[in-house]
């Protein structure tokens, strides 16, 4: 009856897509043609009538290609709206070959263009409304389907939280299936819904064929959560299931070993966990470099003036150059030159390499009033620019002290896995100076676990109100 219901959903939203893709491109040539000048004359709208049963097939094909058919019950809408515009690009491809085989009628380029840029949009406002739609049935009971879990250890405990959190999908896990050996660390105590009691231990994994085809047709999926050392029970619970028409998806148990977030990708049908690989790839790193070039290059413009003066202060109140260069390490670890304001004296370290203290006696009068108003740190606008810095990330470390930290602190590289920022989560948290080091690191890696541009924008917002929190 499922299955039955998400084919009709399916037909109904390829429909939907067709008659928007149609919808777009014959409203494309009418904005194209009501709202620029025409020297050549209004070409007959029959020649793009005449093309858009092309257009539309064209489409679909990419559609279909880029899966936006295939249930994406447990897709974030993000991956969605990616694969939208994959596919509408995709079409655009196609839709230029094929009017360069077509010599008998010449088509407006603004018209595709304009028709380039509406189709996304058009195609993700209705991944919107269908995913509401489907949303508010699932909360009215509609469209659920049911599960079972198998383990009731740490992972199926963690499994069963984000489906909690994630009640948007419509999961409904009616029992567990336990596991000889496997500990209960509380799975059977994780809540499902509010105000839903939490799942039962319905049976043992010997009973999983049982078990399915008494719930049957109600629990059509099956979750195996189990730890990599119970890895022989996955091939007997899967010989079991055989005979059965569930979904069975395995929850890989990475838990253990992952130092940051896992991302699962397909390699030619061979899937791959990363289990240590920023965030920062593709749209995300040039999301992120578009705001650190806009708001550097703007920055260094406005505060051009500001950043005269201090410089004339600093050669006016002590001897020696305004700008201090020093040697920090960055992203994937290259070291990159640090621009700041000289608040020191010129031979400040002549006795060697020295950690900043509060009330330092090598900070000139002027530099003190810079840190801690963090205004010695604006030449690093200079650095986020050029790329080798960004707005936002964990403060860079110098090579000499790295050393000695990576040695003592679990983790300390994957700070490392993007680039350093003039500010960061753990500095509007007040982890400056002589704080926890520790306690910095654990900050900047749940910054880089938990990363987005909103993310980036709030820590904006707060340094401009706690700049000078911790800072010495």
């Amino acid at each position: 009856m499922l299955k039955r219901y998400a084919q009709v959903f399916v037909t109904l939203l390829a429909i939907a897509d067709a008659a928007l893709t149609a919808g777009a491109f014959l409203l494309a040539y009418h904005v194209r043609f009501a709202f620029f000048a025409t020297p050549k004359g209004v070409p007959p709208l029959q020649d793009y009538l005449l093309a858009a049963p092309a257009v539309v097939l064209a489409a679909l094909l990419c559609y279909r290609a880029y899966g936006l058919y295939r249930p994406r019950r447990t897709d974030a809408f993000f991956e969605e709206a990616l694969d939208v515009v994959k596919a509408s690009v995709t079409t655009l491809v196609l839709l230029l070959a094929l009017s360069a085989l077509v010599r008998s009628r010449s088509y407006s380029r603004l018209v595709v263009l304009l028709f380039a840029v509406s189709l996304p949009i058009v195609l993700t406002v209705s991944r919107i409304v269908a995913r509401s739609v489907l949303q508010a049935a699932r909360r009215r009971g509609h469209n659920v389907r049911r599960a079972l879990v198998v383990g009731t250890g740490p992972l199926a405990a963690t499994l069963l939280e984000r489906i909690h959190r994630n009640r948007w999908t419509g999961i409904l896990v009616t029992g567990l299936v336990s596991v000889d050996g496997e500990p209960d660390a509380g799975a059977a105590s994780t809540p499902i819904s509010e105000g839903a009691p939490p799942p039962p231990v319905v049976g043992a994994h010997e009973q999983i064929e049982q078990l399915v085809a008494s719930a049957s047709p109600d629990v059509d999926q099956v979750f195996v959560a189990l730890p990599s050392s119970h890895a022989p029970e996955l091939r007997r619970i899967m010989d079991r299931l055989a005979d059965t028409t569930v979904d069975v998806r395995f929850v890989p148990d990475v838990l253990g070993f992952a130092q940051m977030r896992a991302n699962v990708s397909d390699f030619d049908g061979l899937p791959l966990v990363a289990l240590r690989e920023g965030p920062l790839y593709g749209w995300n790193r040039l999301l992120k470099r578009s705001l650190d070039v806009a708001v550097a290059g703007l920055g260094l413009i406005v505060l051009a003036p500001v950043l005269a003066a201090i410089a004339i202060a600093i050669r006016a109140g002590s001897r020696g150059p305004a700008l201090f260069r020093q040697e920090r390490v960055g992203l994937d670890g290259r070291r990159f030159d640090m621009l700041k304001f000289r608040t020191m004296v010129p031979e400040a370290e002549a006795a060697g390499p020295k950690m900043t203290t509060r009330d330092d006696p090598r900070t000139t009068g002027l530099g003190r009033l810079l840190r801690r108003t963090s205004m010695d740190e604006l030449p690093q606008l200079w650095n986020v620019l050029k790329g080798e810095m960004s707005l936002v990330g964990p403060r860079p470390e110098r090579p000499v002290f790295i050393d000695e930290l990576r040695q003592t602190i679990p983790n300390y590289m994957l700070r490392h896995k993007v680039k350093a920022g003039m500010t960061g989560w753990a500095q509007v948290n007040g982890l400056r100076g002589e704080t926890s080091i520790a306690e910095r690191v654990r900050y900047d890696l749940f910054y880089i676990e938990n990363w987005s541009l909103l993310f980036d924008l709030r820590v904006l917002a707060l340094t401009v109100f706690r700049a000078h929190r911790g800072a010495i």
